[in-house]
């Protein structure tokens, strides 16, 4: 089902695509603020014996261009009044659509013209394809309808097939949720010089989300026919970022789910009746071609719509347009059943369509454009072990993946890159031939997009280089915005664009890295600097003053000695975050005039923490270099999670214990992912028959618990008692420590009681106690060092042990207990403090029990 160019002869082009014409165009006919605004608003409507036009301004969604072949180009507007009614506020009959193509923004120099029909059946939109077209050259169009005029629209047909290409540029987006945040990324893209866009799929999103930026879904319920897929297409068309970005260039589009409905699978959709979602998904692929640029040979037949597709520009790229959603089996969580043969995410007839024509192309540069990821993701943290999992990308469908990557081993001149989109998250892979086996060989190169708009604003998250368990990963970042691409014969540039923000209407964009992939060599190389963040990873909240500490940047140029030469200039870095009362000084310099390839500049700073924030702090490090004549900005994070002191404050009693209640208070609690763990109050109970201070502690310490360890910090207090501090498993099995004096034991728990003492140690300041639980088992760490460990503890998994994801249970009798073994309560007090990690090793207890 390919695209083919017209059979031309072959000449020598440069792809000269952008000029000062460009930046006039984008300023005068398309620039954001005149795209709502052009044309005539005050229209009359045009009558004929078969057709009757509008009589308010119909360009309502601006205009498009698309699929472009050598010879010609998709031009496409719909005409929509009332663009939030389901028939668009159009009448249902046919109307006349007049439209012109010309070689000058100002549209005198027509070079073709003519009337095409906004038919009802086809929501009253036009797919023109103006043919004979001169190959890779720029043209300009407009729409009339009586004497309302349309935007200006800028397009460019393609180079011929097999023509000589210096130069060519393009970017790639995905996932545009329009309550979640505003088009700025759209905003940017439309003033790039870029040759062509391609958007990988969630268009828009069927959903019922409002959210809090005042741009919630309409209607406000998730669409499910024509008419309500109508309105939420012309919803999204409406915004004037995303007109822009459309009247700029031409764009190449494919789909994902949410097109349709979340995660559906060909004709599947879980708990829907399978001739019920033919009947939907017939609707979605309706309105799907009637706001994209697509020829009308795509046209959808019912539930099913050609999509795939190639594209070939000059001797320099040929793109296969893939459809991985259609055909696909539906997706899976086992890892086991993703293993299956039998199972496709391409389908037999596309996979073969893709391989025959990788097989036979002759261009530079083969680009999968794609949805869901191709690389490996291994959910083993253990790194002698794999496991790939599963899910919604390729790893739920091996076979697919594996007979992909062994055809690209076996074409070493192919130069293969996947550009993807669908995770809201930028990324760049090593594709290996065999990711189980990380260092077989590097077959091609995967670059992952993150969102425009979708998940809105995040906690900024940037690393580089080889991770433990994806060593094939390259990049992670987790900002919002567009990848920019340039193409040459010798090298592939990436480019990750990112905005500040999608939750306010402006925000600035910035290049946060730059990766290449040199001709004949696949794989990625990052050329712009990689940044190393460094931070204590909590700090002490007790409400005193705590020491100071260090905290240390390292910029790097990561070009090799023998790489070409690249000479970052003009290094600054600069921290901001601290807060109030906090001082910063730096110890050395933070500024550099020039970093050569391979080489390093470290920045360090000493942070006195002189009062207590409420929560935890978040350190940003800011970053400005320049290469050449282009600035870049870089932003990274640090988080330092709040250490909460929770103070048990006891007064001496001469009651019977037997029979009293005692009241205390926990100072306000620590935050884990914005959960309070430790605040209000709590009564503790004495159980007279087994002589011991029970605490009911529903919420306490629980919300804190990380999916693999329950962490705290004691500090041992003469008392005339024994106090256990932690006891963990039942009744009748698990682990525990008490605290005499200033001794600290530790232990296994038999029916209540302490009566394996494995250790004992003399403690008389601040101590680090974690509980670790692994399959099954529970191992107790005081200091960084196993000192107890229980082999059963009655629980097979986490999710069986509480809440899913936590260990403990939240009001279990036993989740937090303060002992007296003689029967009557004691004075003096326990400081008890949580420290919460996703991941803490035995390595970063003893790092942490180092630092306090």
């Amino acid at each position: 089902m390919p695209e083919t160019n017209a059979e031309k002869k072959p000449d020598s082009q440069q792809n000269s695509f952008l000029s000062s014409n460009r930046r006039r165009f984008l300023q005068t006919a398309t620039g954001i603020t005149g795209l709502a605004t052009l044309g005539t608003t005050g229209v009359t409507a045009t009558n004929n014996d078969n057709s009757s036009g509008p009589d308010r301004y119909p360009f309502t969604l601006g205009v498009a261009s698309g699929d472009p072949l050598s010879d010609s180009v998709v031009l496409w507007t719909r005409l929509a009044p009332e663009p939030l009614e389901g028939d668009g506020g159009m009448s249902e009959k046919k109307v006349p659509v007049a439209w012109k193509l010309a070689t000058r923004e100002s549209m005198q120099q027509v070079v073709q013209d003519g009337t095409a029909y906004a038919r009802p059946e086809h929501g009253h939109s036009v797919h023109i394809v103006p043919e004979g077209l001169d190959p890779n050259t720029e043209y300009f169009y407009q729409f009339h309808v009586g004497d309302a005029k349309s935007p200006i629209g800028r397009t460019k047909t393609a180079p011929e097939s097999g023509a000589s290409i210096d130069e060519f540029n393009f970017a790639f987006v995905s996932c545009q949720n329009y309550p979640s945040g505003y088009y700025t990324s759209h905003q940017h893209l439309a003033e790039e010089e870029l040759d062509l866009a391609f958007h990988l799929g969630d268009y828009i999103y069927e959903g019922s989300a409002q959210k809090s930026l005042g741009r919630g879904h309409e209607p406000p319920r998730e669409v499910k026919t024509l008419s309500e897929y109508r309105i939420r297409y012309a919803q999204y068309k409406s915004d004037e970022n995303l007109q822009a970005a459309h009247a700029a260039f031409p764009w190449i589009v494919t789909w994902d789910d949410h097109e349709v409905a979340n995660n559906y699978a060909d004709e599947i959709d879980e708990g829907t009746p399978p001739e019920e979602f033919r009947e939907r998904r017939a609707d979605a692929y309706q309105a799907y071609w009637e706001h994209q640029p697509i020829r009308r040979s795509r046209m959808p037949d019912g539930p099913d719509m050609p999509l795939y597709r190639r594209f070939t520009f000059g001797d320099i790229a040929e793109f296969n347009v893939l459809d991985t959603r259609q055909y696909r089996d539906d997706q899976t969580s086992s890892s086991e059943e993703a293993k299956d043969p039998e199972r496709t995410i391409l389908g037999d007839e596309q996979e073969e369509w893709l391989l025959d024509g990788l097989g036979e192309s002759d261009s530079r540069w083969n680009v999968l454009a794609q949805q869901v990821p191709i690389a490996a993701t291994d959910n083993d943290p253990d790194p002698d072990e794999v496991d790939f999992g599963a899910g919604d990308k390729w790893d739920s469908y091996r076979a697919d993946r594996k007979t992909l990557l062994e055809f690209m081993a076996q074409h070493p001149t192919l130069n293969p890159v996947a550009i993807t989109g669908d995770v809201h998250r930028n990324t760049v892979y090593n594709l290996k031939a065999d990711f189980s086996d990380p260092d077989s060989q590097t077959v091609g190169t995967e670059y992952v997009g993150t969102s425009i708009s979708s998940s809105g604003d995040t906690a900024e998250q940037t690393s580089f280089g080889n991770h433990v368990n994806t060593p094939w990963e390259q990049f992670y970042n987790r900002n919002r915005g567009y990848v920019r691409c340039t193409l040459t014969p010798e090298l592939w540039q990436t480019d990750y664009r990112v905005v500040s923000t999608v939750e306010k209407p402006d925000a600035s964009v910035s290049t946060i890295a730059s990766f290449v992939t040199e001709d004949g060599n696949p794989g990625a190389k990052q050329t712009t600097a990689s940044v190393d963040f460094q931070a204590p990873d909590s700090y002490d909240a007790s409400g005193e003053a705590s020491d100071s500490f260090d905290i240390t940047a390292t910029f790097t140029n990561p070009a090799g000695p023998n790489a070409t030469e690249v000479t970052m200039e003009n290094v600054t870095l600069d921290v901001s975050g601290l807060p109030d009362g906090w001082s910063m000084t730096a110890t050395t310099e933070t500024t550099a005039d020039s970093v050569a390839n391979g080489e390093s500049v470290t920045a360090n700073w000493n942070v006195t923490p002189d009062s207590t924030p409420d929560g935890d702090v978040t350190l940003e490090l800011e970053t400005h270099y320049e290469i050449e004549s282009h600035r870049y900005r870089h932003l990274f994070h640090a988080e330092l999670s709040e250490i909460q002191i929770a103070q048990w404050n006891f007064e001496d009693s001469t009651e019977d214990s037997s029979s009293y209640n005692h009241a205390f208070s926990l100072e306000n609690g620590a935050a884990y992912d914005d959960t309070v763990a430790v605040e209000g109050e709590y009564s503790l109970q004495l159980d007279g028959s087994d002589d011991y201070i029970m605490i009911s502690s529903d919420g306490f310490l629980h919300d804190a618990f990380t999916e693999r360890t329950v962490s705290l910090w004691v500090k041992p207090v003469a008392t005339t008692g024994t106090q256990v501090v932690y006891n963990e498993g039942g009744s009748a099995n698990g682990l525990a420590v008490r605290i005499i004096d200033d001794t600290i034991e530790a232990g296994t728990i038999d029916d209540h009681n302490l009566v394996t003492i494995e250790s004992s140690f003399t403690k008389t300041s601040w101590t680090h106690i974690a509980v670790v639980f692994e399959s099954g088992s529970l191992t107790l760490y005081v200091d960084g060092d196993a000192v107890a460990s229980n082999p059963d503890v009655g629980y097979d998994t986490v999710s069986n042990h509480g809440d899913e994801g936590a260990i403990g249970r939240a009001g279990g009798s036993h989740s937090q207990d303060i002992w007296d073994t003689t029967g009557n309560y004691f004075e003096g007090h326990i400081d008890a403090t949580s420290i919460y990690s996703k991941a803490l090793s035995p390595e970063r207890i003893e790092r942490l029990a180092n630092e306090y």
